[in-house]
């Protein structure tokens, strides 16, 4: 198994990996924690890509980080190993829009705090690109409602994702 930890808006990998550990997640031996793609000036860490109200234009702004964390996905799943993707909020964003785009097969999706902005179904079906979505809310998180993952949860299991 690979897991791939997509950390949240302001963290860095190593804060993630840390809160990990310390909460006792247990790594897998293959875990890769990919760094957001632009520098953050208000929390210091950095970010997928930037926060908006309106969900269309986040949805927009969240393709760039999709495609690039896809490749990665791609370039990791060529020994048919299977692979995870574990998300806190931004992260989770990503994670829950790669699932539902379907072009690149995961086994597992893991989010905490997360949502998916403005989702469209698309265009081939998935349910062999992802068996399971674990969507976990937190109200820790001020930007991310329950509300908001309980939508999100919904849209997937209408989409007839397995295991939601």
């Amino acid at each position: 198994m690979t897991s791939i930890f997509l950390h949240g808006y302001g963290s860095t990998p190593d804060s993630f990996r840390s809160k990990l550990l310390k909460a006792g997640y247990n790594l897998p031996q293959h875990s890769i924690f990919p760094s957001g793609t632009e520098e953050d000036h208000l929390f210091g860490g950095r970010r997928w890509f930037p926060l908006s109200q309106n969900d269309e234009d986040m949805r927009s702004s969240l393709l760039d980080p999709v495609s690039q964390i896809e490749q990665l996905v791609s370039k990791n799943s060529t020994d048919h190993r299977q692979i995870e993707l574990v998300g806190y909020s931004q992260g989770g964003m990503i994670a829950l829009e790669i699932a539902n785009r379907g072009l690149v097969r995961i086994d597992k999706v893991i989010t905490y705090a997360s949502y998916l902005p403005a989702p469209t179904p698309p265009q081939k079906s998935r349910s062999t690109f992802c068996t399971s979505i674990e969507m976990f809310s937190s109200a820790g998180d001020f930007f991310i409602s329950n509300s908001k993952v309980k939508n999100s949860s919904l849209y997937f299991r209408s989409e007839k994702f397995p295991n939601v």
